[in-house]
């Protein structure tokens, strides 16, 4: 089990560096071996804005059709058929994992030796 917990409507930190064939909040790729989808932002300024703000993202930053992956929804806005995951049109993105790493400090006690 790793040390990640789910977060729901928390700014996520994005991957500036996440290539363009991989999402841009957690930079899981389908060649990565994820079961993903990638879906792109809505060309609608009012949806996009939504997207934004729940991204905790500028504009800015999703230039070069950048896309977020199936796992940043809810179950109950995804679409599942034979051939492709689509999102239902009212879709957005909800859910992030924020990685907690939680570094094990030994006590002044133990580092001398004492209990």
């Amino acid at each position: 089990m790793n040390n990640s917990t789910l977060v729901v409507d928390q700014k996520p930190i994005y991957y500036k560096k996440a290539n363009f064939n991989s999402c841009l909040v957690c930079a899981k790729s389908s060649k990565k071996g994820f079961d993903i989808s990638l879906h792109a932002f809505p060309k609608n300024k009012a949806r996009r804005a939504i997207w934004l703000k729940k991204c905790g993202l500028l504009e800015k930053d999703i230039k070069h059709n950048r896309k977020l992956c199936c796992s940043h929804f809810k179950k109950d806005c995804i679409i599942t058929n034979a051939k492709r995951i689509i999102l239902k049109k009212n879709a957005v993105p909800v859910i992030f994992e924020k990685e907690i790493k939680l570094k094990k400090t030994k006590k002044r006690s133990q580092i001398l030796g004492k209990t």
